[in-house]
């Protein structure tokens, strides 16, 4: 369990993302994978993290770095997710 954001992910596990992959939202962290969901030609088109909350930022990789930039990392992810459940929640109450 991660104690800073209180998620127990000892069951989660990465997933390729595949052509036949079925989601109504794909969001890529940076451009090097946004432009790599893109050429699997999805039915759904990927975006950017940072686009589809309204900031355009990327998410730097941490990996290999120190537990500072991993951290400096998971907050801004953090805040992007809360940014991505506050637009589909207005979006879920505007189709009502």
């Amino acid at each position: 369990m991660h104690d800073a954001f209180d998620l127990d992910l000892t069951a989660h596990r990465a997933r390729q993302l595949l052509p036949a992959t079925d989601a109504d939202v794909v969001l890529a962290l940076d451009d090097e994978s946004l432009q790599a969901a893109r050429r699997l030609r999805l039915k759904v088109r990927p975006e950017l993290l940072g686009d589809y909350v309204g900031t355009g930022e990327e998410v730097d990789d941490p990996y290999g770095g120190t537990r500072a930039e991993y951290d400096a990392c998971a907050r801004q992810i953090d805040r992007l997710v809360q940014g991505v459940v506050q637009r589909l929640a207005s979006r879920e109450t505007t189709s009502r």
